[in-house]
């Protein structure tokens, strides 16, 4: 089995609606992603996985077909990185519940030291804005690198100071395959 194929399995648990800790059950019990995902529902019951999941890792094989899956992500531009990959980014991998795929469309970014993400919110508060912007000025000083996301534009929390840290700019949805599908993307970097 290639890359292509592992990556496609990956992105068929996360349609399924897996997440970090049924991704970890799984790859402890089968080794990898590929076996989980050849594993009868029994199989996939015993390793821990919640019954709902499993019913929907078996509903999501009845459609799923990888070479379709991996030429949308190729057509929409993007490209999905895993636990498995070199390419995952060092210091998200070290938290406890760091999302299993990304998907990227862009350059991957540099890694920083210290980042804060700002996200925003559809109802923002004159009171609320300034403290975002004032929060994101001082952190920005400090060297701390500001990661805003499409939510944070909309309501323009830390434009000059995402500018001012000098933070390039790369299109990252944790998790979802939503967002390269539809074209609406989170704006990250790492």
């Amino acid at each position: 089995m290639d890359d292509a194929d592992e990556l496609a399995y990956w992105l068929a648990l996360r349609r399924a609606g897996l997440g970090t800790t049924s991704f970890a059950l799984l790859i402890a019990k089968f080794g990898s992603v590929a076996a989980a995902w050849e594993a009868p529902a029994e199989a996939l019951r015993a390793a821990g996985i919640d019954q709902q999941y499993v019913r929907r890792v078996v509903q999501v094989r009845a459609g799923f077909a990888p070479g379709r899956e991996l030429a949308a992500l190729e057509r929409a531009g993007a490209r999905a990185v895993t636990w498995g990959d070199a390419a995952y980014p060092a210091r998200l991998r070290e938290i406890p519940q760091s999302p299993p795929v990304l998907f990227i469309r862009g350059s991957a970014g540099p890694e920083f030291e210290q980042a804060v993400a700002v996200v925003g919110t559809r109802n923002v508060t004159p009171y609320g804005r300034q403290v975002a912007e004032a929060f994101c000025e001082a952190l920005a000083e400090l060297g701390v690198a500001i990661i805003r996301s499409r939510t944070g534009w909309r309501w323009n929390v830390g434009r000059r100071r995402w500018r001012s840290s000098r933070v390039g700019s790369t299109r990252c949805t944790p998790g979802s395959t939503r967002g390269w599908r539809s074209g609406s993307w989170s704006t990250a970097a790492w």
